[in-house]
């Protein structure tokens, strides 16, 4: 499944797409044609696993049920999500709602972060067979090394 990032504005951010054949999620910056690949576990089950994939993180998550809603034509339930996250030493704790329907899990469809005042949605769904490029790495696209060489690249091009 591709999902591409918006700004508030609505400029295309990140172009994200999924090889769980191979393992790997794949991040692609627009702006300054560079990607960056990220070992995935082929059997995640939910985001904190991909960002233990990502990032080493250890997280302590309890969701509380807080009913069931339809978002964007999908009904999904609504949790509200506590993580204890541990990342690099740093501890912190994050709250934030998340709306799962069984069709993208473990992927919220819509996702609402207090601290950042962040709103994550899944919109213009296309179900069914993908055209294979959608999966591939464009032409002209440079690997970036690491995550940070990949958001220092982001900002460049932004300037």
């Amino acid at each position: 499944m591709p999902f591409d990032v918006y700004d508030q504005t609505g400029k295309l951010e990140t172009i994200s797409f999924f090889r769980l054949d191979q393992g790997k999620m794949y991040a692609l910056q627009p702006d300054s044609k560079t990607y960056f690949e990220i070992p995935v576990n082929k059997e995640f089950t939910s985001l904190e696993d991909l960002a233990k994939d990502m990032m080493g993180a250890k997280f302590d998550t309890s969701r509380e049920k807080q009913g069931t809603e339809e978002v964007n034509g999908y009904e999904a339930e609504k949790f509200k999500v506590t993580m204890n996250v541990e990342i690099m030493g740093q501890k912190t704790t994050m709250t934030h709602t998340e709306w799962l329907a069984p069709e993208f899990a473990p992927l919220p469809v819509r996702a609402e972060n207090p601290q950042d005042r962040s709103i994550v949605e899944m919109r213009n769904v296309k179900t069914g067979a993908q055209d294979d490029a959608l999966f591939e790495i464009p032409e002209g696209y440079n690997k970036d090394t690491s995550l940070e060489e990949m958001m220092k690249n982001a900002g460049q091009a932004e300037q």
